[in-house]
């Protein structure tokens, strides 16, 4: 009677007597060493495959001290950003041999800090983090029982790994393109003028560049602050700046969500896109291709970003030690119709 028949869970032994190797010949399988002979690792596979073998999580961390899971906190699993980056680090520890376990920190400081804390209540063998309110020396506790690698910006005084594309120069270059279109009035949307330094001020750094590059002086009453950075706040704001300052020709937005909210103002308002402001957002959201206008934007290289934090939390968990390190992932401009209108778009690293 198979197991299957007889109400049980495969185990290890069964796949091993129905593949005709040992026990162990199953784990190197399981495993993905490559010590095991093609045809033999065939018999094995597909024995896993008939039997509907799971490995022993529990039993095996108890054996090794190790679950072989990881956790990833996102500040909003909503975020089509986010989302991605889950799937791309599922894939990426997937490979690796790694489950992944995601918990949403949600929108508020107390609520990442309090995300933070529950971690240590857990037997993951690591954690990747995206900040967005929790400063990075608050992670040391955390990082003190369990290697920590963090994904994105805010991680100013850190001394953790960071996975992080470089948004100073990205902005820049976002910022050059628009006033290479001949725009000079370019108002930044997303400014949030307290809280920790997070991506939104290394984007106003970027942009600020770029106009004194062009001798343009930054006008601080152009740095539009939202609440949070979705499409709400972007049409909110995108309102309360066409009353205030008409004249802006160029909007650089901190994601895309808030320049989906701006483009929806901007329509609302009777101003044309690109012609009279030209609209960029960050992230390229699956939306972002298929917006009306079309969305000129930032694409970070997620699957790059992904592979490299979950390599680097690997090799701390498996190799601890060493300091830390800070890499810089590739990164495009993709340019669409809401900056340069119908006449074709091209990309830009």
């Amino acid at each position: 009677m198979t197991p299957s028949a007889s109400g049980r869970a495969a185990t290890i032994k069964d796949v091993a007597a129905l593949a005709g190797v040992s026990w162990k010949t199953v784990t190197n399988v399981v495993h993905g060493r490559d010590n095991v002979a093609p045809a033999t690792r065939a018999r094995v596979l597909a024995a896993i495959s008939e039997l509907d073998y799971r490995p022993d999580i529990a039993g095996r961390t108890l054996r090794q001290g190790r679950s072989r899971a990881l956790t990833l906190v996102v500040p909003d699993i909503v975020n089509p950003y986010f989302s991605r980056l889950v799937e791309a680090v599922f894939d990426a520890a997937d490979e690796r041999g790694y489950a992944v376990f995601v918990e949403s920190a949600g929108r508020q400081p107390a609520e990442e800090r309090r995300a933070a804390s529950s971690l240590l209540r857990f037997a993951f063998d690591g954690v990747l983090f995206s900040p967005t309110h929790t400063p990075p020396a608050a992670l040391t506790r955390l990082a003190t029982r369990m290697p920590v690698v963090l994904l994105g910006e805010n991680t100013a005084g850190t001394t953790l790994d960071v996975i992080a594309i470089d948004n100073v120069t990205a902005a820049q270059k976002l910022t050059a393109h628009l006033i290479d279109l001949g725009r000079r009035r370019i108002a930044f949307l997303g400014h949030r003028p307290t809280g920790p330094l997070g991506p939104g001020r290394q984007r106003i750094d970027g942009y600020s560049a770029a106009l004194r590059a062009a001798g343009i002086t930054p006008d601080p009453s152009l740095l539009v602050e939202v609440g949070e950075f979705d499409e709400a706040d972007g049409a909110d704001a995108t309102a309360r700046m066409l009353a205030t300052t008409p004249d802006v020709d160029g909007l650089v937005c901190a994601n895309d969500l808030l320049a989906f909210g701006a483009l929806h103002a901007l329509r609302r308002a009777g101003v044309r896109v690109p012609e009279d402001v030209a609209v960029t957002g960050w992230d390229d959201t699956p939306h972002a291709a298929y917006a009306n206008p079309t969305l000129t934007t930032v694409r970070p290289d997620l699957n790059v970003l992904a592979a490299t934090a979950v390599d680097r939390l690997v090799t701390r968990i498996e190799q601890p030690g060493g300091p830390p390190t800070a890499v810089l992932v590739p990164y495009e401009i993709v340019v669409r119709e809401s900056s340069i209108g119908l006449t074709g778009g091209v990309s830009e690293t």
